[in-house]
């Protein structure tokens, strides 16, 4: 879609939600632009622009964050997720990545430091693993996979340990998530079965065995896998949302339901469960139910956006465009994220595109826009229109309004 010819029509919409189109929402949608079309060093001095304006918006410095990693200019993109870090100390993934950045410089000492930190503060079974499979890439960081020195030599030194301390699982561990990194993926599951051996029930072996033969496309095992994680914990809904999947991708659909269905059943008035298998329907083009899945969490938590905005998505692919638009709309209603109101907004304009409606939509939003204006910016005897004003006193023009006939 060409933003530029519709920009008119997405101040409009932007108009309409709770976002203020300001001097740092311009820059940004300038930036979001120089990003998509590949003119990196112009994004990121439009995001500098923005942040002048917005020393704290979190969505603006991500992005700035991201693109310096990308041009691999890792000084600057460390020195923006510390500044996030003290933004929003919360948020585990600035640590995270602030670590990363150390692993891109070479620089394993200090990575593995931050890493650990994580470690000492998150309880989330998703992040420790995420977290000991990146301390174990610190292993096999390299640019070619499993063709650079550092990777044999530290491919070696687990194989030594394993020799060493065959009773340690941890080697074991460590060892198929190289393997698994450099998707050597017989290897790994070969690791992972010789670490069962010495604790059959090791419920994180067990998880990664899973993991891999699910990268490898190996359905099959992986069922086999998830059942005997089911064996070993019949309560965690991760394994039935997973072995749902796999049933759903090798054709075998009513187990598949049967799967999804006790993930819900666990908890039925937790609206993240039914999101989550709505999910895995609409992955594999289940439709229906996945609505029906959606419709349900939005029944328990009617305030989650999100939930809304998957149901939309799902009515726009079957073209079902009236009752999409409506739910886009209704994201409008209930947040001011950005990514959120900016994936709606086009949505709706993509949509009044495919219904030749392009005009319509904009006569309804200017009369709209037009009722909210205040009296003191209305100017008789002229047409409506958008228009740039100074509301800081600086000379610079910061901000958009509509002026009314």
């Amino acid at each position: 879609m060409n933003l530029k010819k519709y920009l008119p029509i997405i101040l409009i919409l932007l108009s309409l939600s709770t976002v203020t189109f300001t001097q740092e929402n311009e820059y940004k949608l300038l930036g979001d632009t120089y990003t998509k079309q590949k003119k990196y060093q112009k994004a990121i001095e439009a995001y500098k622009k923005a942040l002048e304006f917005a020393p704290d918006d979190v969505e603006i410095r991500e992005a700035l964050a991201r693109l310096y990693v990308n041009e691999r200019m890792y000084d600057q993109a460390a020195l923006e997720w510390q500044k996030l870090m003290k933004i929003n100390p919360e948020d585990q993934r600035y640590h995270s990545l602030f670590a990363h950045i150390y692993t891109l410089q070479g620089k394993y000492q200090e990575a593995i430091a931050e890493y650990k930190k994580i470690l000492e503060v998150t309880e989330d079974e998703g992040r420790i693993d995420h977290i000991q499979e990146k301390l174990a890439s610190i292993y096999v960081y390299m640019k070619i996979k499993g063709k650079s020195a550092e990777g044999r030599k530290a491919i070696e030194e687990l194989k030594q340990n394993i020799k060493k301390e065959p009773e340690n699982i941890t080697h074991y561990k460590y060892l198929g998530v190289i393997y698994k990194q450099q998707r050597r993926y017989q290897e790994a599951i070969a690791v992972y079965k010789e670490g069962l051996k010495i604790e059959p029930d090791n419920e994180e072996i067990h998880r990664s065995l899973a993991s891999v033969y699910k990268f490898s496309k190996n359905y099959q095992e992986t069922i086999k896998a998830y059942e005997k994680l089911i064996e070993l914990n019949p309560t965690n809904p991760y394994y039935y949302h997973e072995l749902g999947d796999c049933y759903l991708k090798t054709g075998q659909r009513e187990k598949g339901v049967i799967a999804l269905r006790k993930v819900v059943a666990m908890d039925p008035d937790n609206s993240y469960l039914y999101d989550v298998v709505g999910h895995v329907y609409q992955k594999n083009g289940m439709y229906s139910e996945a609505k029906a899945a959606f419709q349900k969490a939005i029944k328990l938590k009617p305030d989650n956006y999100s939930y809304h905005l998957c149901l939309a998505d799902i009515y726009k692919k079957e073209r079902k465009y009236e009752k999409a638009i409506k739910e886009y709309r209704q994201v409008l209603k209930l947040t001011d994220e950005e990514w959120a109101t900016n994936q709606a907004q086009k949505a709706i304009i993509e949509i009044y595109e495919k219904m030749g409606r392009l005009g319509e939509l904009a006569e309804e939003m200017e009369k709209k826009v037009g009722k909210k204006a205040p009296p003191k910016e209305k100017e008789p005897g002229k047409p409506a229109k958008i228009k740039k004003i100074d509301t800081n006193g600086d000379g610079i023009p910061d901000t958009y309004i509509i002026e009314s006939k």
